[in-house]
């Protein structure tokens, strides 16, 4: 009143004087953003008048500031580079004026890599598609308390809660106990935690095709991981292997060689050299079709008909002798008249070829005959070419004089100037092997289903 002037006033902080405001009557205001009052605590204004009578008369105001920071970090511990059909768990820091009532978290922004866009999103940049729109809650608490400790507690949801794809960022709320303070925020999720679900295996890296592409190519189509971010090139990071593909042994037996599994057909060809080896050959990004293509090479391995003596065969289910086994013999003869075994498996010549720079001469092989005139006009210096000779191999074989065949020359032609073939092919046993972006391999032991060819297509035109 007008004979009670104000004695005191004064600005406290947890009872201590930190400052003297105005000594006047009426309204005043304190600058909150002064030094003074930027720390969070209870706060009063101490005002004192004294009457004339000398009375004193006191009275305070109390009033809190809270100035802790709005914040909500979430982390995963225990993190995983993939989450197989769980889910990562959940730890919540969070803070804002009033005190925390409650925290919601929810996963935002599902990506897709551009191949395994199963959802549809119209949303792609390079190779992710994304919904921004995806919002999919996974924690839900208030604080837990122990006497005046508070935390928040950690929480997994259960496996399946989240779609298979990548997550790189989440949407945090925090509800505070004083209407008016409540905030969102979203948390960009470090590359090194990004995190990766997958809810059953056809989420990870899968083969879509396969096929020819020559005689002695074959290709694999494949897609990667859901959660993949390979660029869409053939920088994308994976490789390539071809498993259990052995060289064979120098002189080993064809297996499957143009027909069915039977001693004959195992005998007519062994093997020579590998002319070309089988394995990985080049990788693309195909955009027409989406997918990612390894192109393979089968190998091609040169095999010697059997020398001298042909295979021996009893019937020509056991010496094929058609197109589809590409006409590689001419069938179960018989007509070798004092020759033991009478049945023998021949070839066709001119589905060979031999190496005409081996030298021949020492074994007089005639050439041409002398019209009408017994004796031999010109000799072979090398082996014959068996394509442009016909079945000179034969015709030496079956008409040989007795003393040629007593000397054996047939049997030295034969065996110094080979019929050979190459074939393409890879053992029933090999695979493939593809290692994808997060070094996760498959196909490491399975042939591929629709490559393989049946058992009585040829040699040549055989693949795995």
């Amino acid at each position: 009143s007008s004979d009670s002037p104000i004695t005191v006033c004064e600005v406290l902080r947890a009872g201590s004087r930190i400052a003297d405001c105005t000594k006047a009557t009426g309204a005043f205001s304190l600058d909150l953003t002064k030094p003074e009052y930027q720390t969070t605590g209870s706060y009063a204004i101490r005002v004192v008048a004294r009457s004339g009578a000398g009375v004193n008369t006191e009275r305070q105001a109390v009033f809190i500031i809270d100035n802790t920071p709005a914040s909500c970090v979430v982390s995963f511990p225990g993190y995983k580079d993939v989450y197989f059909n769980s889910s990562p768990t959940i730890s919540v820091s969070a803070t804002v004026p009033g005190g925390v009532d409650n925290v919601t978290v929810r996963f935002k922004r599902r990506n897709l890599h551009r191949t395994r866009n199963s959802a549809g999103y119209s949303h792609c940049s390079g190779n992710l598609c994304y919904s921004d729109s995806y919002l999919k809650k996974v924690y839900d608490f208030s604080p837990s308390c122990v006497g005046l400790f508070c935390y928040m507690p950690s929480y997994t949801p259960p496996a399946g809660t989240l779609d298979p794809g990548l997550y790189t960022s989440v949407y945090c709320t925090v509800t505070s106990k004083v209407p008016g303070n409540s905030f969102s925020v979203t948390q960009i999720i470090p590359p090194g935690n990004h995190i990766r679900i997958a809810n059953s295996s056809g989420d990870y890296t899968k083969i879509t095709g396969s096929g020819h592409l020559s005689d002695d190519k074959f290709f694999v189509d494949f897609v990667p991981s859901v959660f993949s971010t390979a660029p869409l090139s053939s920088s994308a990071d994976f490789s390539f292997r071809l498993t259990n593909n052995p060289v064979p042994s120098y002189g080993s037996d064809y297996f499957y060689v143009c027909g069915d599994d039977n001693t004959t057909m195992k005998q007519q060809y062994v093997f020579n050299r590998r002319k070309q080896q089988g394995g990985f050959e080049s990788f693309s990004y195909r955009p027409e079709d989406n997918v990612y293509r390894a192109v393979y090479r089968m190998n091609v391995d040169s095999y010697f008909y059997r020398a001298g003596d042909f295979a021996e065969c009893t019937n020509d289910p056991h010496c094929p002798a058609s197109a589809a086994y590409d006409n590689l013999s001419i069938g179960c003869e018989s007509n070798f008249s004092g020759y033991a075994p009478s049945f023998v498996c021949l070839p066709n010549a001119a589905k060979h070829h031999v190496d005409t720079s081996v030298n021949v001469s020492d074994l007089n092989v005639c050439k041409v005959w002398n019209v009408g005139v017994s004796g031999c006009a010109e000799y072979y210096e090398t082996c014959p070419d068996a394509y442009g000779s016909g079945n000179i191999y034969l015709d030496y074989y079956d008409n040989m004089t007795s003393h040629a065949r007593n000397s054996n020359i047939s049997v030295m032609v034969l065996e110094r100037c080979r019929l050979s073939r190459d074939f393409v092919n890879l053992p029933l046993g090999a695979g493939i092997r593809i290692t994808d972006d997060l070094n996760r391999v498959i196909g490491s032991s399975s042939p591929i289903p629709s490559v393989h060819k049946s058992d009585t297509d040829c040699p040549d035109k055989r693949n795995f």
